[in-house]
């Protein structure tokens, strides 16, 4: 839940742009998980 939480607070994205049409971009954010 707490990762869920931290990705939704991330500022709103802008697309990725070619010729000036927005296109499909990927995009990867690390989150590390420890667990005890």
């Amino acid at each position: 839940k707490e990762a869920l939480r931290i990705v939704k607070a991330l500022p709103k994205w802008s697309p990725g742009k070619q010729n000036g049409k927005p296109i499909s971009v990927w995009f990867i954010v690390p989150i590390k998980f420890v667990l005890q």
